[in-house]
């Protein structure tokens, strides 16, 4: 039942979680996020990218320090590459805002400036009829989950949905393939 999590390390969510060991779809899925990694604000964190053996959640998570962990029954459900990388780029948006700040042993979350200004981010991206509908689209998408709704706010998963459509579109993916999925 592992959601996003700001106080649990990599080694703590490995004594009750298990990652599946594919070096194909882990290699693939490590070349996706760090190709996202390196367009963000934050390209130099030790990003590392996971599958987590779970087939009865459709989810993903960030912890501190750039892991980034995709269930896989998300995995399964994604149709296309494009709409994996938008849920890695979302994840990777949500750390390279800062959300994260280290104090002795605890992780805090904290909130960018720029929250507010991922709906018309997004909208901008994708442009036209669809990019009006789109900020509205991301955070009933963002804010269906109840967990979510605990950790960040509307305008913080918002934010992280403008970082997304932004590194998708400087690596030549569809922006609009966050809607989509």
């Amino acid at each position: 039942n592992a959601k996003f999590i700001a106080n649990i390390s990599h080694k703590d969510f490995l004594k009750t979680n298990k990652l599946i060991e594919n070096e194909k779809i882990n290699a693939y899925m490590n070349d996706i996020g760090h190709r996202l990694a390196s367009v963000s604000e934050r390209p130099h964190m030790p990003w590392r990218f996971f599958l987590t053996d779970n087939d009865g959640q459709c989810e993903a998570f960030a912890l501190p320090g750039g892991n980034i962990y995709i269930s896989s029954g998300l995995f399964r459900f994604v149709e296309s590459e494009a709409e994996l990388a938008a849920v890695i780029a979302h994840e990777v948006g949500h750390t390279s805002a800062y959300r994260y700040h280290n104090r002795g042993d605890s992780k805090t979350i904290r909130f960018g400036k720029l929250a507010k200004m991922g709906a018309g981010a997004a909208g901008g991206l994708i442009g036209g009829p669809a990019g009006g509908a789109a900020g509205s689209v991301l955070s009933s998408i963002e804010m269906g989950s109840p967990y979510i709704k605990q950790q960040f706010s509307k305008d913080a998963e918002a934010e992280a949905d403008g970082r997304a459509m932004n590194y998708l579109k400087r690596l030549g993916y569809p922006p609009g393939a966050i809607v989509s999925y």
